[in-house]
């Protein structure tokens, strides 16, 4: 069964429990309320079998309960999130348009997909995201409060990982010396990233892909 047909039953029994519970609520009240033996008798009868309902609905909750990601997995659910909707992306170096998605998901206080960005702002979008988006902690990526920065300030971040090494989550580094860093992507899959930059919306490229402004030359983590 897929994750999205999970999702489907727990919401399904979510609403169904819920019911019950209040339908149990009520066979309280009843009981509360009997006057008369055969009142009280039926009353505790329902009472019971909405307890034996209430049981059954969280048994089936947990067999089908949507286990909760990882900060990596969330990292790689917005970059992937980018790649599908790449079309929605346009790429931008204005100083306020690339940091929109960050900013309107503060001012509404829920993740907002950003629709302008390039490739800092759009990496540290998928690590804000990842870290809870709206209530994410300090930024640990730019420390910027998560509305500011670029690829130099990402790189003065983190810590380095050897290449060979890199999780899903991590950002990876290009430009034609160490000293001289103009790109970044998101690590999505082993040797996989996801790339927004000047060529076209994010893009899914192998890690240590050819560009002209120069080659992959690291890979810094900032995900436990």
């Amino acid at each position: 069964m897929t994750a999205v047909a999970d999702a489907a039953i727990t919401r399904r029994w979510h609403q169904r429990l819920e019911i019950r519970r209040h339908m149990l609520d009520d066979a309280i009240e009843d009981l509360h309320a009997a006057k008369t033996p055969v009142d009280r008798a039926e009353a505790q009868a329902r009472i019971t079998l909405r307890h034996e309902q209430i049981a059954d609905a969280k048994a089936v909750l947990a067999r089908h309960r949507v286990p909760k990601l990882t900060a990596r997995e969330r990292a790689v659910r917005a970059a992937m999130l980018g790649w599908t909707n790449r079309d929605s992306i346009h790429y931008t170096q204005d100083p306020v348009a690339r940091w929109e998605g960050i900013a309107r998901s503060l001012r509404a206080g829920k993740g907002q997909f950003p629709t302008h960005a390039d490739c800092s702002s759009f990496s540290t979008w998928c690590l804000w995201d990842a870290l809870g988006g709206p209530d994410a902690g300090p930024d640990i990526v730019n420390g910027s409060r998560w509305t500011g920065g670029y690829t130099g300030t990402q790189t003065d971040h983190g810590h380095e990982v050897a290449i060979n090494r890199a999780l899903p989550g991590d950002l990876a580094f290009y430009g034609p010396t160490r000293n001289s860093i103009n790109h970044v992507t998101i690590v999505v899959a082993p040797g996989r990233v996801i790339s927004h930059g000047q060529e076209s919306g994010p893009l899914a490229l192998p890690i240590a892909y050819s560009r002209p402004g120069g080659s992959l030359k690291f890979v810094r983590r900032y995900l436990p």
